[in-house]
């Protein structure tokens, strides 16, 4: 079972045309709570994702011109690829094939 959310960006409007719940928050106090009660961040390469990683929450990232070496998300609960900007859909793909190897197989 899960849930999906959308953290809404600064200027405060949904990017996936309010299909989720949404959340919003100019306090990074309160984002950060928010995000350490989630299982699982999906972002780009973004300050949202360092903050998801600070909190405790496992991310999955997609790099496109950032070097993943120097600026990916740590530890054994970071997932993230390296792709091409221009196949969005491919990219996802991806994610979603490093996430499934990264899990833990079920008992």
């Amino acid at each position: 079972d899960y849930a999906l959310f959308s953290l809404l960006p600064a200027f405060g409007l949904s990017m996936l045309e309010s299909r989720y719940p949404a959340y919003f928050s100019s306090d990074i106090r309160n984002l950060s709570k928010f995000m350490s009660a989630l299982s699982l961040l999906i972002s780009l390469d973004c300050g949202i994702m360092h903050l998801a990683r600070a909190s405790g929450t496992a991310v999955g990232a997609v790099f496109t011109t950032t070097d993943v070496e120097q600026w990916g998300p740590y530890g054994a609960d970071a997932c993230f690829v390296q792709c091409d900007r221009e196949y969005p859909g491919a990219a996802a793909h991806q994610l979603m094939d490093a996430i499934a190897l990264a899990a833990p197989a079920a008992a």
